[in-house]
């Protein structure tokens, strides 16, 4: 089992890769740099999605006030 488990692991980290994803992931992540990734998703949203991305953009921060 223990063999299995390390075959796996090598295969997931060394073969299955995505190099976009390998970049975005530590950002996306990071909590210092996540509230960047967030701001400029909710920007894009704000100035790219007309009325419906307005009101997922007001939904957000509503959401994240109640929560934090």
């Amino acid at each position: 089992m223990l063999e299995l488990e390390r075959n796996l692991f090598h295969l997931l980290n060394s073969q299955w890769t995505c190099r976009f994803l390998d970049r975005l992931m530590p950002l996306v992540t990071d909590q210092n740099a996540g509230i960047y990734v967030l701001l400029a998703i909710l920007i894009a949203f704000g100035v790219l999605g007309g009325k419906k991305g307005r009101m997922t953009v007001i939904a957000t921060i509503i959401a994240i006030a109640i929560i934090d």
